[in-house]
């Protein structure tokens, strides 16, 4: 066996071991576990664990992302639509399978995880995986990252008045 062919099963143990990793990092930092073994956040019990803390915010991401449906067999007319049999049935699968990358599902966790983010219809997964990673991270920073009202007082412009949601759509429409 050669160094790729060593590689390449090296790799996939990795990414079999993210995924497992990451329902439980997501069940964590629900269930606030860190807190009771004395970390204040999930970052420092994954730098407990050895991860970096944004390791450990990725498979919290990507934990969100696991179950959901690929972007391939959601949305209209999915139902008729003729996937192959055996194609991931979820993201998890799908990561799994080297369909998604695990960068790209979480970004899709990313989406889902806070509630309002996303408008009626829209689909983390197909965001996620049809945008850059630069853009969907730009997005969710202009998004999430907002700076406070000045004095206390909302600002009177539309980027401060819109929802979240609306903010996405826009970038990405």
């Amino acid at each position: 066996m050669g160094a790729h062919d060593r590689a390449v099963v090296l790799a996939r143990g990795f990414v079999e071991q993210q995924v497992r990793l990451a329902r439980e990092m997501r069940r964590i930092a629900e269930t606030k576990t860190c807190v009771a073994l004395a970390c204040a956040s999930i970052e420092e019990y994954g730098v407990r664990l050895g991860l970096t803390a944004r390791d450990a915010r990725q498979l919290v991401a990507l934990g969100h992302a696991l179950d959901e449906a690929p972007a391939a067999t959601t949305g209209p007319g999915a139902a008729e639509s003729s996937s192959p049999a055996g194609a991931p049935a979820t993201v998890g699968e799908a990561v799994l399978a080297g369909v998604i990358s695990v960068e790209k599902a979480a970004l899709a966790g990313l989406l889902l995880a806070p509630p309002g983010l996303l408008r009626e219809g829209e689909n983390a997964v197909a965001i996620a995986t049809s945008q850059p990673v630069r853009r969907v991270e730009a997005i969710l920073r202009q998004v999430t990252e907002r700076p406070p009202p000045a004095g206390g007082r909302a600002r009177d412009d539309a980027a401060v008045r819109a929802p979240p949601c609306a903010a996405i759509g826009t970038a990405l429409g």
